[in-house]
């Protein structure tokens, strides 16, 4: 916290009030040395902000200067990210007074976070006017605060000038209002935007880079008044997303379920809302698919929220079935209706021909439909408690012909039985896939993948263990390439001895490097009793495959187990069944 007494009497004594203050820690660690490589990188063209078609003086000279701001720490700084202390505002006063200075473009991130306090403070000083009005607009609008907001039009402030949050006053009004309003002790943003057209604002103001226009952000809202009020004040429907792709009109509108924090009757009737303004927009001719040609997520987030009526209106006008979520796996709208055991949705996109066997993304999480019904891990998606169970959900897929030998995704990928036996064992569903010929010996994904029995065992079920051996499953089939584990080395990883051995009678082998890793995995974890077996058994394969020991008269069974081994004993470290 601040001293504002000590600044003022060292101000009053002269002080520079564009002192920097340079902290280095005893050990010779310079905490700024990441911004040093990061100015090194720009300067050799490797940063994808650099401008490099304005490189004149004046910005150089800028730019040292905003270096120099980060690598210390400046006195205006200090001040802004100190919102906790009430008196952060007479700071500001006394050192823009004291004739405190900085470059607009570092001052425009120190904004950032910064109290409406201090914004007036420093607009009232005519301190970066261009920067400061149109952000303490942007942030009273987001309140609803009509009589701030005309105080600073009035004094001269672009109605329609972004502030540093890259909104204008309109657009951070329609925002607010789902944050904001009377009941918080704030204003009316209805009546805000009204007096905000009359002073000129544009209802139809780009947005700036992943951000919203003011039409989208009252859809997302689900404000009924505000999204009426901006449609008869002429606002598009049809403007596109903002550089970043964030959102379209559409997508906002069903997105905004996510984000509605009601409970009770109050979300009965919010819903009705969002339903009536998401029919309102497509009436006005609001697109359902993207017109730059990049994927629409609206029949996504209508799945998610799992608004039948409102899926089976954008699928009449034609949305793209197929597209991908970008931020969710990149899966398509029937994967992630799978993914949330979302039955009827899933029924509602197949009668419109969803492809059931769509491959799954190479990224992180892509599943297909089927595999991402079965992984109770699925990445980015919760299922409903009320939502049909995973054999319901498995048995429709299967129904409809889903494929279930689809290949993984690369990275951290299943196929429908590597999911099945992987994190949650489900013998049922393991079942219903060996029925419908699902291959035991699937090949693992890329990163992070398992055969089926890699997966089992390292889910400790023994018992499906044994299944998939009976079913001809390779005990010796290599790990995947990155972060992979053998089925013996997961095994001895988690320190199941029960496994280990049985692993070992259906032919566990050592590989080119002996039983050194799954040593290794087990030592680790002072499991000394399977890395003694392990050694025990490799030095017989190797004493076999030097022909000192009659292969036909050998058996591995025979082999001496510690006095502690109980053959078809209980492992204490075993998950239990």
């Amino acid at each position: 916290m601040g001293n504002l007494k000590a600044v003022r009497t060292l101000l009053h004594r002269g002080v520079d009030p564009n002192a920097l203050g340079y902290r280095r820690s005893q050990d010779g660690y310079d905490p700024y040395k990441f911004d040093e490589e990061s100015d090194e990188q720009e300067e050799n063209g490797e940063n994808d902000e650099d401008d490099e078609d304005d490189e004149d003086e004046q910005s150089d000279e800028d730019s040292d200067e905003e270096n120099k701001l980060y690598k210390f720490e400046h006195p205006i700084a200090l001040a802004l990210h100190d919102d906790m202390d009430f008196r952060s505002s007479d700071m500001i006063y006394l050192l823009i007074k004291a004739g405190a200075n900085v470059t607009d473009r570092w001052f425009s991130r120190a904004l950032v976070g910064s109290s409406l306090e201090c914004l007036s403070t420093m607009f009232r000083l005519g301190f970066k006017v261009n920067l400061t009005g149109p952000t303490a607009l942007a942030q009273y609008a987001m309140r609803g605060l009509i009589g701030e907001c005309g105080l600073l039009i009035d004094a001269g402030v672009d109605v329609n000038a972004y502030g540093v949050f890259g909104r204008s006053a309109l657009q951070a009004a329609a925002d607010g209002a789902s944050m904001w309003g009377p009941r918080d002790g704030e204003g009316d943003h209805v009546a805000l935007v009204h007096y905000l057209l009359e002073r000129g604002a544009d209802v139809n103001l780009p947005a700036n880079p992943h951000q919203l226009t003011a039409l989208q952000a009252a859809a997302r809202g689900g404000n009924v008044q505000l999204v009426d009020c901006l449609i008869e004040a002429g606002a598009k429907t049809t403007a596109p997303p903002a550089e970043g792709g964030i959102l379209t009109l559409l997508e906002a509108a069903a997105s905004g379920w996510a984000r509605d924090p009601s409970n009770g009757p109050e979300r009965d009737r919010s819903n009705d809302e969002r339903i009536g303004i998401f029919k309102k927009l497509l009436a006005h001719g609001a697109p359902v698919n993207r017109t730059n040609g990049t994927d629409c997520t609206v029949l996504h987030q209508l799945v998610r929220a799992s608004q039948m009526e409102c899926l089976e209106l954008a699928l009449k006008a034609k949305a793209a079935i197929e597209g991908r979520d970008e931020l969710a796996g990149n899966m398509t709208p029937l994967q992630t209706a799978a993914a949330l055991h979302n039955m009827e949705a899933m029924q509602l996109l197949l009668r419109h021909n969803a492809n059931i066997n769509d491959p799954a993304s190479e990224d992180f999480g892509g599943r297909t439909a089927l595999q991402a019904a079965i992984d109770p891990f699925c990445p980015y998606y919760f299922r409903h408690e009320e939502y049909p169970s995973t054999e319901e959900t498995v048995t429709l897929l299967l129904q409809n012909h889903a494929e279930v030998n689809a290949p993984a995704g690369n990275q951290y990928g299943r196929t429908a039985l590597q999911a099945a036996v992987s994190h949650k064992p489900n013998a049922k569903i393991v079942a219903l896939l060996l029925q419908h010929g699902a291959d035991v010996n699937a090949p693992p994904a890329k990163a992070g993948g398992v055969t089926a029995l890699q997966g089992a065992v390292l889910s400790g079920d023994i018992q499906i263990v044994r299944v998939l051996l009976t079913h001809n499953a390779d005990v010796n089939a290599p790990a995947a390439l990155k972060k992979g584990r053998t089925a013996i080395e997961g095994a001895s990883e988690y320190g199941r001895i029960s496994l280990v051995r049985l692993l070992l009678d259906w032919g566990a082998m050592p590989g080119a490097r002996g039983f050194s890793r799954a040593i290794r995995f087990a030592e680790r974890n002072q499991r000394f009793d399977i890395a003694e077996l392990l050694r025990g058994r490799e030095q017989a394969c190797n004493s076999l495959s030097m022909g000192l020991i009659d292969p036909t008269t050998w058996d591995f069974r025979q082999f001496p187990l510690d006095a502690d081994m109980v053959p078809g004993g209980e492992d204490e470290n075993e998950m239990q069944l």
